[in-house]
């Protein structure tokens, strides 16, 4: 008998031994509680690297969050990555990861036009200095509706 939970958050599941392994009896999947969302942020390769990462990079929740591409934590070193402050911040979800990387990304259409979360794949971005909130801005200039202008133009 299994235990189904209606939340489950998980944070760098472990990528050794269980990333693309599938065994309901130690796994954070979302085949076995009715919503499951996860965390990377230690989804750098365990191997080939100075400072390995441990945690699977493979979505396993309804939601999975990626803050930085899932790697590097600006602004965490190797000494401070247990004393690291968190805050809430806005994720957004791009079709892919090429459109989240476009001069575009502050501009993605949704899906659904409820308040509901979707469930896929979010992405974000955080900086080097304490909070570690990177400032999104999006910039709207509208000159004039053709039929304003048709307006004002008779003027000169």
């Amino acid at each position: 008998m299994f235990l189904v939970l209606e939340v489950i958050t998980g944070l760098d599941p472990a990528e050794p031994m269980f990333q693309s392994m599938l065994n309901l009896l130690v796994d954070l999947t979302k085949l076995m509680h009715k919503f499951v969302d996860v965390i990377h942020t230690d989804a750098r390769s365990l191997f080939l690297r100075r400072i390995p990462g441990y945690g699977m990079s493979q979505a396993c929740g309804h939601l999975d969050f990626y803050p930085n591409n899932g790697k590097e934590m600006p602004g965490c070193s190797l000494s401070q990555e247990r004393n690291c402050a968190l805050m809430g911040y806005h994720a957004q979800m791009p079709y892919s990861y090429s459109q989240y990387n476009s001069s575009e990304n502050d501009v993605i259409p949704s899906e659904s036009s409820t308040d509901c979360s979707v469930q896929g794949y979010y992405i974000l971005t955080t900086g080097k200095d304490p909070h570690y909130c990177q400032r999104h801005y999006r910039f709207i200039i509208e000159l004039a509706k053709p039929v304003m202008a048709e307006k004002w133009g008779k003027d000169f």
